[in-house]
């Protein structure tokens, strides 16, 4: 295991206590899921594992050494066919519905490590109300369960690109127009608002974790994997580490301090989140270690996007910065907010407004 730097002196006694506390606490969790991990052999040829928890004593068969040994394998009725991509979540699959003929469904396979015994019963339950949320900004969860040691969510295989290879493929140095910025946040908004009058909040929103449909151009939300009741979610210990800082950046300041009380303003500051990377072509902040990233969350302001495009109108840069307000009680309470803003916006600049259909 290659060892860490270690932080001079100079620079610790800059950092202020609590955060010095925090990032303590974060070196602590990983010193603890570290040593309950395994490294498994990966066959020639393929890119490096990443950890994965040991298989409980009630596993049957061995777990395959990557993810992409599940193609041709059955979950339920689902018939795994090829890999479509991974990420440090788990792997995406076409697949097939044997109880469907023709219906091919995307099929999200999910790392075993980032669940407990204990997660089954929430996971159900969850997925159970997710299953019936309709709105064409949603991509549909067709059925979800557990597989031996995988967990695992079958959803509506939607054709287009997700918000973040369209920035790479589109994107002026890197950055979308603040109008298609804008119909992305009619959709994903209204999207959210579904979700939480349900009572779940989606607890993932990122740009990778968004696609566009090529017919019609609507952002639709996907990836329901972390998604939980809206009402009494307390915030559990930061994922480990290989997880951590690509995907921090969109998690909200309270959503870094486990034991607090997670709600839709979370889903609030996701989308801000979002929204930022794609107008400023870059997230809201960026470092290299997920410790140094949790203090800049929770203690710096991330620089108005206007600055890397200047064409967005106040009115547009005002709503995301609000939405990335370091506390919940100064962004918009409720997507009901947020959609009355982006009203507001639309009747300024003379744009689409359709809350009930996206765009």
């Amino acid at each position: 295991m290659k060892r860490l730097t270690p932080i001079p002196e100079e620079l610790w006694d800059q950092v202020p206590p609590a955060a010095q506390a925090a990032i303590l606490g974060v070196i602590l969790q990983y010193e603890q899921q570290l040593r309950a991990v395994q490294v498994q052999p990966q066959p020639a040829g393929q890119p490096p594992a990443l950890p994965t928890a040991a298989p409980a004593a009630s596993h049957k068969a061995p777990e395959p050494s990557s993810m992409a040994e599940l193609t041709g394998k059955t979950f339920a009725n689902f018939e795994i066919g090829p890999l479509l991509a991974t990420g440090n979540s788990g792997a995406m699959f076409r697949a097939k519905d044997s109880t469907k003929p023709g219906r091919v469904v995307a099929f999200q396979v999910l790392r075993p490590e980032q669940f407990k015994d204990e997660d089954r019963e929430r996971f159900t339950r969850t997925m159970m109300v997710v299953r019936t949320l309709r709105h064409p900004t949603m991509i549909r969860v067709y059925g979800a369960g557990k597989t031996g040691p995988y967990y695992w969510i079958a959803m509506k295989y939607v054709v287009g690109d997700s918000l973040a290879q369209l920035l790479q493929k589109f994107g002026v140095a890197g950055r979308l127009d603040w109008r298609r910025t804008y119909d992305a946040a009619v959709c994903l908004t209204r999207a959210l608002h579904e979700a939480h009058s349900h009572d779940i909040i989606h607890r993932n929103l990122k740009p990778a974790n968004v696609i566009v449909r090529s017919d019609t151009k609507r952002a639709m939300l996907g990836d329901w994997s972390r998604a939980r009741p809206l009402h009494g979610a307390k915030v559990e210990p930061l994922p480990w580490p290989g997880q951590l800082v690509g995907d921090l950046t969109y998690l909200s300041p309270e959503q870094t301090q486990p034991g607090t009380v997670e709600d839709g303003r979370c889903d609030i500051y996701a989308l801000g989140a979002t929204l930022y990377t794609l107008l400023a072509g870059r997230p809201p902040f960026e470092a290299g270690t997920a410790a140094k990233m949790t203090v800049k969350i929770r203690g710096e302001e991330p620089p108005n996007p206007k600055e890397y495009q200047l064409a967005i109108p106040e009115a547009v840069a005002g709503l995301v910065m609000r939405m990335l307000a370091k506390r919940n009680d100064v962004r918009f309470q409720n997507t009901t907010d947020v959609l009355k803003e982006l009203e507001r916006i639309a009747k300024i600049h003379q744009l689409s407004f359709d809350p009930d259909a996206g765009v």
